[in-house]
């Protein structure tokens, strides 16, 4: 009876285990998308469109994203009544690309909404309030001005991606600080220096990141107040492309956690495999595909997952990365029509002071106020909203007005990693030339900012569109 009884039990361990071991992988297969002709890792900028262009082309894709949503960067606040507040970008340069990708989603543009506000300037790290004024955007930006001429010179290289002639090279690798004063624009270039929020201590950068992020596209569209706002809000955009490819194809809340990328022979000739183990949430997922687009900011931190050869790892271990935030405060003393830029007097071309304050900005809600804060890396949200509150409230004002006081943080969101950028030396050893070449790689592909050189929304759309077009020809129904 015994004996019985003891083979009962084993036999009932074996059938609890194997019925545990069919359930787990029920949950796996259950949740693995079939394979896919591309996996794009990131629901940024690049990353969506990379999904909308693919799909034209007639590619099948699945987007994994570990946010709980879509869109990056670009992330608003909503309210009732249809208020919105933009978090991230705000805004579109005007180009014929907008028109055309505007047309294909039936999404209408409209122009950024202007309202004049008051500029005070200040001096955050000193609690300081200037009394003298800056110039204005149109006060420097000209037809023979200074900056657009020795733009002239460059943007060709930019276009679409970073391409370094070596003949051009020594005054891309100027620093950002003493190319201004060469170019006579240390001073009178205090405001358009703001365009580069989010890159750290701005006046040490090698010239190169200037230039790439501040086309003559993107000032003719401020300096004409032709910027454009999608209507809806900038989210709209990658809205749009979720419907239009189907939420089935999306993947949030998805933490990638190791790949496997296989060159295999197939008839004659080679293809490739590629596959991925997430977590969704909770539960293991597996995806496979034929082909990768990488859209997330390429440094190793991020790209644990991806098993990266000796080539891919030293070049993105190259990269430094800065950090970012955007803060809704409520502050009282400080009026609707106002705004505080800040501008670091110590500094020769007035670049903040990092970690700090770029600027504080009213938003269309009540004493409340959008400010975009410039971070060490690391730094924790507390820090963050810690040192927000101690700059604005020890801004001295002097007997003119009450000094400012913050209430209540409303909302924080950290874009970091923000600004990815190389030193001189390897951008004299080709640094650019070598990240260009990757593109194909062991199947994978790669897109975003630090791909295409600029933060500009409109310019990785373009650099994306490229890669796509060159690398995924448009593919018929046979295929």
């Amino acid at each position: 009876m015994h004996r019985f009884l003891a083979r009962y039990i084993k036999q009932c361990v074996i059938l609890f285990s194997l019925l545990m071991a069919f359930i787990q992988t029920a949950n796996v297969i259950a949740n693995q998308d079939s394979i896919k002709d591309v996996c794009i890792v990131g629901a940024g900028a690049s990353g969506m469109y990379s999904a909308f262009k693919l799909k034209q082309r007639g590619y099948s894709v699945a987007v994994l994203e570990k946010a709980p949503r879509v869109g990056g960067n670009t992330n608003t606040y909503y309210r009732k009544g249809n208020k919105y507040q933009p978090l991230g970008e705000r805004y579109l340069t005007n180009k014929p690309f907008v028109e055309e990708l505007s047309r294909q989603l039936e999404i209408p543009m409209q122009a950024l909404p202007e309202k004049t506000l008051n500029t005070i300037y200040v001096d955050f790290s000193r609690g300081l309030v200037m009394e003298n004024s800056k110039p204005s955007w149109s006060e420097w930006w000209s037809p023979g001005g200074n900056y657009k001429s020795s733009l002239a010179r460059f943007e060709s290289l930019f276009s679409l991606g970073v391409n370094l002639p070596e003949a051009l090279l020594e005054d891309l690798l100027l620093n950002t600080g003493d190319y201004l004063e060469n170019n006579g624009l240390d001073v009178s270039f205090a405001i358009p220096l703001h365009h580069l929020n989010g890159f750290g201590n701005i006046e040490q950068l090698p010239a190169l990141y200037l230039l790439s992020n501040l086309s003559v596209a993107e000032i003719e569209s401020i300096n004409s107040k032709k910027c454009l706002v999608p209507e809806g809000g900038m989210d709209a955009i990658y809205k749009k492309i979720k419907n239009h490819l189907g939420e089935e194809n999306f993947h949030t809340n998805t933490s990638l956690k190791k790949s496997n990328r296989i060159q295999l022979s197939r008839n004659g000739g080679i293809g490739s495999r590629i596959d991925i183990e997430a977590i969704k949430i909770d539960k293991k997922v597996n995806f496979s595909c034929k082909k990768l687009v990488v859209s997330i900011p390429p440094i190793l931190s991020n790209l644990k997952w991806l098993a990266l050869d000796e080539v891919e790892r030293d070049l993105f271990a190259q990269f430094q990365s800065h950090d970012y935030w955007t803060v809704i405060l409520k502050i009282f003393w400080l009026g609707a029509d106002e705004e505080l830029v800040n501008l670091n007097m110590v500094s020769g071309v007035n670049a903040v002071k990092i970690p700090g304050i770029y600027k504080v900005q009213p938003t269309q809600f009540k004493n409340e106020f959008s400010i975009t804060f410039g971070a060490t890396n690391g730094m924790s949200r507390g820090s963050v909203e810690k040192q927000i509150r101690h700059d604005i409230e020890s801004l001295n004002f002097g007997e003119e007005r009450t000094s400012m006081t913050v209430v209540h943080h409303e909302r924080s969101v950290n874009h970091s990693p923000y600004g990815l950028t190389v030193s001189t030396e390897a951008i004299r050893n080709g640094f650019y030339s070598h990240l260009n070449h990757l593109q194909g790689r062991n199947s994978t592909y790669y897109v975003g900012a630090a791909i295409a050189g600029s933060h500009n929304t409109v310019d990785v759309w373009e650099h994306a569109d490229s890669v796509i077009n060159r690398y995924f020809p448009v593919r018929s129904h046979s295929d």
